[in-house]
């Protein structure tokens, strides 16, 4: 009821039904009228004022003690308080508290969804920006790993060996699928077995102060990670499975052995880039047939050896690995 219309129904100033004391104080109740503004009209009577304000003191007693069992209580008990009582007092703080637990439920959730159902469900929620600004969030994030993902596809596609098998099955844990993989042209089989695969543990020997003078020297020369390694071990496994190869003791036995072994499967894994400024020293005698036996020492050098030629043509000073490694060479 509007409020002139409840002013008019107050007794002495419409022909109409009187308004109880009860219903006057539904009307305040419900925030459509004011005891003082129906005490200004002048034509509340005394008792009537009396009966409104003992109405008062019980609704805030039991307000009070609905709120108080309510207050610690969980989103039902919340609920019901603010149901129960939708013109309470403690209704707005019922409202905060129960938002602030559908937040926090999903605050720290990277479930969109659930961030969505809370902007939803609390439209005027004090936490909805926050829950837009982390859906963006979530949002330039997938873009960005999209684009990453792509990224990695188009590198394996124009060379799938691109990747070491350790970080493709990094990207399989995180980034892409096996269906990715054979899309990018990389055979089933492989695709099944990458799990297993183990990248070779190569360890230099010492290098040698000085080479036997009945071994044909072979030196092998490339810049870093140019692939002088992976020539050696397959040179190796050649003669080792062709019966020629007898390897010398020498410091790169243990070596030599780990390189003529990475190509006796059909599938393997290339080492990665000699980290060491080391010259290798690998002695063998080539044994064929009826032949004459050959003394050969494959020479790995440190691709350092050509920072090493720079450092000597432009006149800088040789210090420590660099030193050693030219120092190995001569």
């Amino acid at each position: 009821m509007d409020k002139q219309k409840i002013i008019a129904n107050i007794k002495g100033l419409s022909g109409g039904r009187r308004l109880s004391a009860e219903e006057l104080f539904d009307e305040i109740r419900h925030g459509n009228i004011t005891l003082r503004e129906l005490i200004a009209t002048q034509k509340l009577s005394m008792s009537e004022r009396k009966e409104i304000e003992v109405l008062q003191i019980q609704f805030d007693r039991e307000d009070n003690d609905d709120w108080e069992r309510a207050r610690n209580g969980d989103e039902k008990a919340l609920n019901d308080y603010i149901n129960g009582r939708p013109d309470g007092k403690h209704v707005q703080e019922a409202k905060e508290k129960k938002d602030d637990m559908a937040w926090e439920r999903v605050r720290y959730s990277s479930n969109e969804i659930a961030l969505s159902n809370y902007i939803t469900n609390n439209p005027c929620g004090k936490h909805v920006e926050e829950a837009k600004e982390k859906i963006r969030y979530m949002e330039e994030e997938r873009r960005r790993a999209q684009a990453a993902k792509q990224r990695i596809l188009n590198k394996l596609k124009e060379n799938p060996n691109s990747f070491t098998p350790g970080e493709v099955k990094a990207f399989l844990q995180s980034t892409i699928t096996e269906n990715d993989l054979l899309d990018c042209g990389i055979p089933d089989e492989i695709c099944r077995s990458i799990d297993n695969v183990k990248r070779p543990d190569l360890q230099l020997g010492s290098t040698p102060n000085s080479i036997p003078g009945d071994y044909t020297e072979v030196y092998f020369w490339g810049t870093p990670g140019s692939g002088k390694t992976c020539a050696l071990a397959a040179i190796l496994n050649t003669a080792e499975k062709a019966g020629y190869l007898d390897i010398a003791i020498g410091p790169g036995y243990k070596y030599m052995l780990k390189l003529k072994n990475i190509f006796l499967n059909k599938r393997t894994v290339l080492p990665r880039p000699t980290l060491v400024d080391d010259t290798q020293y690998l002695p063998f005698v080539l044994r064929k047939g009826n032949d004459k036996p050959r003394s050969v020492s494959l020479i790995e050098l440190s691709g350092e050896i050509f920072q090493c030629f720079l450092k000597e043509h432009i006149g800088e000073e040789l210090t420590g690995k660099h030193k050693n490694t030219f120092n190995a060479l001569i």
